[in-house]
């Protein structure tokens, strides 16, 4: 097992809002829909301890993600998919709560 922490993950909104500013990766990517739901100061200044990257998903894998959603019968909102398919495009590490 790899104990390294990873270098870039994609992280959800609830990630910079109700973290303690204590991060196990140095670079966030997030989509565009995520860093609207992300206004207060706080998350702000938490972010800023980051690099953060604002990515877009691509269609193609927010249509997998809303399929498989609806395959499942499990509601998503629009942020978790575009942050789901996000981490699918770049291979990597979804952190949410």
């Amino acid at each position: 097992m790899n104990a390294s922490k990873p270098s870039k993950v994609v992280v959800d909104a609830n990630v910079l809002i109700h973290s303690r500013a204590q991060f196990p990766f140095k670079k966030a990517l997030i989509p565009p829909s995520v860093h609207q739901e992300i206004q207060s100061d706080i998350s702000q200044m938490k972010m800023q301890k980051l690099d953060v990257v604002v990515v877009e998903p691509s269609k193609n894998s927010v249509r997998k993600v809303r399929e498989k959603s609806a395959e499942i019968n499990s509601p998503t909102s629009e942020q978790d998919e575009d942050a789901l398919a996000l981490a699918m495009d770049k291979k990597v590490l979804l952190v949410t709560d």
